[in-house]
């Protein structure tokens, strides 16, 4: 899986701690915010089709959600919606990463052996 803004691969992403560092640093400080155009007619259907991503949004985050509770760890709900974890991204998840998600390292093999079995 390809990332859509720099074409950088999802797992080689997840396994560049650095830059994850770097990523998080960034949004610490904050990124300035640029000014928006105003919106236009020929604009509406992107209103359309932003309502459409972000209703697949909640779905997955429904699924990761009853995913996570179902397994005993509800606690992480929050984490992995933050972080826009889906049922896909949980299957691609590995030790750095739930390190990167401060999850504690009992949670973390409990989770990795959960995400084997699915």
């Amino acid at each position: 899986m390809l990332c859509h803004a720099c074409g950088l691969g999802i797992l080689s992403f997840l396994q560049n701690s650095s830059l994850i560092a770097d990523i998080r640093e960034a949004i610490g400080r904050g990124i300035p915010q640029t000014q928006q155009p105003a919106a236009t007619p020929e604009s509406h259907s992107d209103i359309v089709i932003d309502a459409t991503v972000s209703n697949t949004a909640n779905e997955s985050s429904s699924e990761t959600s009853k995913w996570l509770v179902e397994r005993g760890f509800g606690q992480y709900v929050d984490t992995f919606a933050r972080e826009n974890l889906d049922l896909e991204a949980i299957r691609l998840l590995n030790l750095d990463a739930l390190r990167l998600l401060n999850v504690k390292l009992g949670d973390t093999l409990k989770i990795l052996h959960a995400i084997e079995g699915t």
